[in-house]
């Protein structure tokens, strides 16, 4: 922030003085008499080390300046003071711009302020027939745009609620709040998903299992109960007659004298 010494007015010996921009600790604001710079001006002067905290206007635009002793109050601290204010200030007393339909010729505007103005937090109004327009500035501690707008139809004209890009803002802070929440429901949801993995590895097992099935060339179709041995056991019937026909060749030729060509066709 810049540090300046203005030649346009007095600044006690020992003294400096600190100039900002308007729209930089107040954004939004742009005019000098508005109700939200002498709320800060108030605020920021009733510091120790600050003799004066007013407004300078220049070719620039309205600027704020604050005389300061630097060994009351530190260059670092009052910039800080001021941000914090300005925030402070901006997020309680709101400026709204209200576009308003249904105005006749011969409407007279300044009835429509003083209803207006006798809603609860309302601190100023101002009404532009030409461009059919009312800005309001209101403590949003005691009054809401809501409010406002609803004594404004009782009075017959038509309003919107909300600005489009208020609309759009709101609607994307709905929007975040609802997928946080989906996020978090998708979260207490995984317990699904480890369910899901662990029975998808299940059935990974379970088709191992029946290629290994196939591979060995045997069905695991039902068995009559009804079947001799030999059909509910044919693959161990197999085998044992292997074995038997086995030994049947390797005796014969041993001890029988058998042909080993007959031996080795058994």
């Amino acid at each position: 922030m810049p540090e300046t010494n203005p030649k346009t007015h007095l600044v006690r010996p020992g003294e400096r003085t600190l100039q900002l921009e308007i729209p930089v600790v107040l954004p939004g604001v742009n005019q000098a008499d508005d109700g939200c710079i002498a709320r800060l001006t108030a605020r920021i002067a009733a510091q120790t080390g600050v003799s004066s905290a007013h407004v300078q206007n220049e070719d620039g635009g309205p600027r704020l300046c604050l005389h300061y002793d630097p060994n009351l109050m530190p260059l670092e601290k009052l910039e800080r003071l001021v941000k914090d204010e300005g925030v402070q200030i901006t997020q309680r007393f709101k400026h709204e711009t209200f576009p308003l339909k249904g105005m006749a010729q011969g409407t007279r505007v300044a009835n429509i302020e003083d209803a207006i103005r006798a809603v609860p937090g309302v601190l100023t109004v101002s009404v532009n027939y030409a461009v059919e327009k009312m800005w309001v500035e209101y403590d949003s501690t005691l009054g809401s745009r809501d409010a406002i707008a609803k004594a404004t139809r009782a009075l017959g004209y038509r309003v919107e609620d909300l600005l489009p890009q208020q609309k759009v803002a709101g609607n994307n802070s709905h929007a975040g709040h609802d997928h946080e929440e989906h996020e978090s429901h998708a979260g207490h949801d995984s317990h699904a998903g480890h369910d899901h993995d662990e029975h998808e590895g299940h059935q990974h097992d379970d088709e191992g299992h029946e290629t290994h099935g196939d591979h060995a060339g045997h069905s695991h179709g039902p068995v009559d109960p009804n079947a001799n041995w030999i059909q509910r056991n044919p693959e161990l019937s197999m085998s044992l007659l292997s074995g038997v026909l086995l030994a049947l060749g390797f005796f014969g030729e041993q001890f029988f004298g058998l042909l080993p060509a007959i031996a080795l066709g058994l």
